[in-house]
């Protein structure tokens, strides 16, 4: 739009007519030519890197070492931290134990006719004893997740019924403030109906004689209808995420579960085959021995798996930057219940020790936090962040285009990009992305950020997260079959104008603006390429003002 600009404002055209006399008026000009003309739109830019990580704890725990410290260059895979967790170490030892269990099973159950029933009972207390408080424990998750869902179902009813009420207290009291003016309009006319049949009509007369027109009418005034209109609840948490999140939390729950009633029943069926031949009973008890076993080794294999996850390793390549402040913690998203997809109802249930870890800090981890960056012997929750990881082998640039400029702005549009740290140094990049809700800074207005891919960046320039900088974003390219210096453009009438100098007087000829850029701009109307156009002085002439053409 070439309201950017520096054209001559329309109220100037006021100063046109006070200054332009019989005289001649000294002007300057310029001819009109053909070529490209580049429009752009510049506004202030902060640089980004080209990707970040967090990097999260998959558990709670204590940072037993830490690999890596501020401005470390890693690869992907490289150990970043080493965390020590008390809830990991019971989750395998409770794993360990298990398969003792299992094994003595296996093993008994191979002598023919020895009675198992004790090891049965034995195993089926086990059982009992180890995973009813884990599944008890998810159940706590599933009922966390439900009450916060139902808790931001009920907030947001309270706010919609507070909203309501208030808009009918101000509509209440909207109608009552109509009353009253329909009230005092029926006194003002009862009044000027006494008054006038108080008063002679000749004196009427002659008083309505003078009064203008108009004046002492005694129609009711109209009285205006109030209408509040509905006020929107702003939704600040969404129930049906936390009702999806408990829904997820609740079908794994419901696969544990039934893996856990088929051990019992496996159990369950063993005691009744104990029952019956001798041969028999200890084949099936053998065969469940057997199957219990694999389930155990593989529960085994899963919690010696979290030891491994521990030592937490980089996602990707980067540049590391340590968290600073806060000790972190908290209920994670329900997602991290995919330590329950294990093979196997009782492989789920044997990973199941994870529980402790998922709800909130290691319980025999360290309290220790610090405000500083993350350190040795620091606690940490689970879910919280460690540390950051920067890939710098480019950069993007963040772009806040007004709301007047935003209409011009497509993806693919090719940007220019001036860091204030590098003054010599231009780079060129084009639009990736552009916000489709704005921002609205303190004082009004509304900004839409846009993400710019900066091209190649010379070495020798280091360029730094967050610096400053200002983008100049091409939006339209021009190939103008008539091309005119800015200072040629006026507004006048609502619309745009020049003055071509034809015969020493002054012609005004309505263009339309194809595209402006810095110094001219392609325009279309009734000009061709060498007349002469008027480029200082042109808001002292009007059409048909004679002038004279210097310089």
């Amino acid at each position: 739009m070439w309201r950017h600009a520096p054209v001559i404002l329309a109220s100037l055209a006021l100063v046109a007519t006070a200054c332009t006399s019989a005289a001649d008026v000294e002007v300057e000009s310029a001819r009109v030519t053909s070529g490209e003309v580049v429009q752009t739109v510049a506004a202030g830019a902060q640089l980004e890197a080209a990707d970040r990580v967090t990097v999260n704890a998959p558990v709670g725990g204590e940072v037993a070492e830490l690999l890596v410290g501020d401005g470390d260059q890693v690869r992907a895979g490289d150990p970043l931290v080493r965390l020590e967790s008390d809830t990991v170490d019971q989750q395998v030892l409770q794993a360990e134990m298990a398969v003792e269990a299992a094994e003595m099973f296996a093993g008994s159950a191979a002598d023919v006719g020895f009675d198992l029933s004790p090891v049965v009972g034995s195993f089926g207390s086990q059982l009992e004893a180890v995973f009813p408080p884990l599944l008890g424990a998810l159940g706590d998750q599933v009922a966390t997740l439900e009450s916060a869902a139902l808790n931001a179902e009920r907030e947001r009813r309270q706010l919609e019924a507070d909203l309501d009420a208030a808009r009918r207290d101000l509509q209440s009291d909207l109608d009552s403030a109509r009353d009253g003016l329909v009230d005092l309009d029926a006194t003002r006319r009862d009044l000027v109906d006494r008054a006038t049949d108080e008063v002679p009509d000749d004196l009427l007369e002659e008083i309505a004689d003078e009064l203008p027109e108009g004046v002492g009418d005694n129609d009711p005034f109209p009285v205006p209808e109030f209408e509040v209109p509905s006020i929107g609840v702003p939704q600040l948490v969404d129930p049906d995420e936390l009702h999806r999140a408990a829904a997820d939390a609740r079908a794994r729950l419901a696969e544990a579960e039934a893996g856990y009633r088929d051990a019992r029943g496996q159990l369950s069926q063993v005691e009744s085959d104990l029952a019956g031949q001798a041969q028999q009973a200890s084949e099936a008890q053998a065969a469940a021995a057997n199957a219990q076993l694999e389930q155990a080794e593989m529960a085994l294999e899963a919690a010696r798996a979290r030891v491994d996850d521990l030592v937490i390793v980089a996602p990707a390549a980067g540049v590391v930057e340590l968290a600073r402040g806060g000790d972190g913690g908290g209920v994670p998203d329900a997602p991290d219940l995919r330590a329950l997809n294990g093979a196997g109802d009782l492989g789920d249930l044997g990973d199941l020790g994870d529980l402790g870890g998922l709800l909130g800090a290691d319980p025999g981890g360290s309290s220790t936090s610090s405000t500083g960056p993350l350190a040795e012997g620091v606690g940490v929750g689970a879910g919280q962040a460690l540390l950051t990881i920067f890939d710098l082998s480019g950069f993007t640039a963040r772009v806040d285009v007004d709301e007047i400029d935003i209409v011009e702005m497509d993806v693919g549009q090719a940007v220019t990009v001036l860091v204030d740290a590098f003054p010599d140094a231009e780079f060129s990049g084009t639009v990736r992305h552009i916000a489709l809700e704005p921002q609205r800074p303190a004082g009004g207005g509304a900004i839409f950020p846009v993400e710019v891919d900066l091209d190649r960046v010379p070495d020798e320039v280091r360029l730094r997260v967050g610096m400053t900088a200002s983008a100049e974003i091409e939006v339209r390219r021009v190939e103008g079959e008539t091309v005119i210096p800015t200072s040629a453009l006026l507004r006048r009438g609502g619309g745009e104008v020049v003055y071509v100098v034809r015969d020493a007087v002054a012609v005004e000829v309505p263009i339309t603006v194809e595209a402006i850029g810095d110094e001219t701009a392609a325009v279309s109307g009734d000009l061709e390429v060498g007349d002469e156009v008027v480029t200082t002085g042109v808001e002292l002439v009007e059409d048909g003002t004679e002038v004279e053409v210097v310089g």
